[in-house]
């Protein structure tokens, strides 16, 4: 077993390998590696490809193997309407002229970061704003991250109905919504 702990390195085993010593005849040896990925990943790579390279009695052998990197984006949304959480009709009372004050509480409940995340709401005029939560790095909303925006506006008489959306792009360049 070897443990290979170099940050920065691509591939920290490439240089010169592991000796496994004499393979007896019909002799089998089983190298096992565990690959973790961190994020942000880079956005041109979808797949971990590995190509070993195995000599013995003056031969060379290179069986390769390509595994597709899974990526699971996700994002969950929560719309509230003056603090109360109102997707069924009647929803919350408010008296026309009023102020409304709407909150979008949006997670990425994923396993891969994003950027670009954008909020909208289906109504004209309504136009949500970040307020709180992108406390890591800036502009990359992380796995487990959640962030609070806020739309303000003028209530109308009338039942009102509005949906909110949320989009980010992933880190191997898939939109989310």
């Amino acid at each position: 077993t070897r443990t290979d702990n170099v940050i920065g390195t691509p591939f920290p085993l490439d240089e010169g390998g592991i000796a496994l010593g004499n393979l007896p005849t019909r002799g089998v040896f089983t190298v096992t590696f565990n690959v973790v990925i961190t994020n942000p990943f880079p956005t041109n790579i979808d797949r971990v490809r590995n190509v070993a390279i195995v000599r013995a009695n003056g031969e060379e052998r290179k069986p390769e193997v390509e595994t597709p990197i899974d990526f699971d984006p996700s994002l969950n949304i929560l719309k509230a309407t003056n603090g109360v959480d109102a997707n069924t009709p009647p929803g919350v009372l408010v008296r026309a002229g009023s102020v409304v004050t709407w909150t979008y509480q949006v997670s990425n409940t994923g396993s891969i970061s994003m950027t670009a995340l954008t909020v909208d709401d289906s109504r004209p005029g309504v136009t949500p704003t970040l307020a709180s939560g992108d406390g890591g790095v800036p502009g990359v909303f992380e796995i487990g991250e959640s962030r609070l925006y806020t739309a303000t506006g003028i209530a109308i008489a009338g039942q009102y109905s509005n949906t909110a959306t949320a989009v980010g792009l992933a880190a191997n360049g898939e939109a989310v919504t």
